[in-house]
């Protein structure tokens, strides 16, 4: 057990775990397999000796992490280049004998923010995005909803020939009410009403 350059009151590093490594302007992944110290010269030297994994340059499909692969090269490294923990998840879809890389204090995220989709529970009275079969856009405009089901009773609007980004009621009457997926649904529509219009912003 060890504490390294993180300092005393820092994180605590066991033998058989998972760390990431800066040495050579490279990263390194390894398990650790002992802590020790030596002296040398009238200086002391923490040295961390460690099971080597190789990056192979793919990622995990769903998260974007890092894939490693385990090797049977053990190495010593400068305990002062230790930066964090790291766990590895096995693998066994996009590469067997594989792990994921899982750093979740790595300073870029996998993701960004318009990759994270927010589901929508549509209310009566928002007008909706809703893909169709073919992916086209729809502007839908909710009547009411039915949580237990997840879907909404809604009236379709289409634009308006006459007048770019005006959306009018594609049909009147009682047939013209449609009943949607939740699944269908991209997002809240941005844009306002104008009367019994939608304009779309």
């Amino acid at each position: 057990m060890l504490m390294n350059a993180h300092g005393v009151n820092g994180t605590l590093y066991r033998t058989g775990e998972h760390i990431l490594l800066k040495n050579d302007g490279e990263d390194s992944v390894v398990k650790a397999i002992e802590y020790f110290a030596i002296y040398n010269s009238g200086q002391h030297y923490t040295l961390v000796k460690g099971n080597v994994y190789q990056l192979d340059g793919h990622v995990h499909s769903y998260s974007g992490s890092s894939i490693v692969l385990p090797t049977t090269i053990n190495k010593v490294f400068p305990a002062s280049s230790v930066l964090r923990k790291v766990m590895l998840y096995p693998n066994s879809v996009d590469t067997p004998e594989s792990f994921v890389l899982i750093d979740h204090l790595r300073p870029t995220p996998p993701i960004c923010v318009d990759d994270v989709i927010v589901p929508v529970y549509p209310e009566e009275g928002d007008m909706l995005n809703v893909r169709g079969e073919t992916d086209e856009i729809w502007f839908a405009h909710v009547l009411s909803s039915d949580e237990s089901v997840k879907t909404s009773k809604v009236h379709f609007y289409v634009e308006d020939p006459r007048v770019s980004n005006k959306y009018i009621r594609e049909s009147i009457g009682r047939m013209s009410v449609e009943t949607i997926h939740w699944d269908s649904i991209i997002q809240i529509a941005s844009g306002q009403w104008h009367g019994t219009s939608w304009l779309k912003l």
